[in-house]
């Protein structure tokens, strides 16, 4: 096909224009019939400005096990850091 603003008839194999919704020689009606002009970059997206960034989705809550294991560590943190200052006394 020499022109890209045409299509070929499945029954007869006629180039048609792309514009057209009808075959000049069978007279077969065409689907999707095209009444705008032939662009080349349709499917593709150009976009200059800057995309969207979203906010990460919450983390899940940890299991009961976990947390409790992580007050202890900040309670063990928390009793050094109290004793560390008689220590230096």
């Amino acid at each position: 096909m020499s022109t890209p603003n045409a299509k070929i008839c499945p029954r007869c194999g006629q180039v048609v224009p792309a514009e057209r919704g009808v075959c000049e020689r069978c007279g077969r009606l065409f689907r999707t019939p095209f009444g705008e002009a032939f662009d080349p970059n349709k499917t593709q997206m150009f976009y200059n400005g800057a995309f969207p960034v979203l906010s990460p989705p919450p983390a899940p809550p940890l299991p009961r096990v976990l947390r409790v294991r992580r007050w202890m560590q900040r309670l063990r943190q928390r009793a050094r850091h109290f004793l560390s200052h008689f220590a230096r006394t």
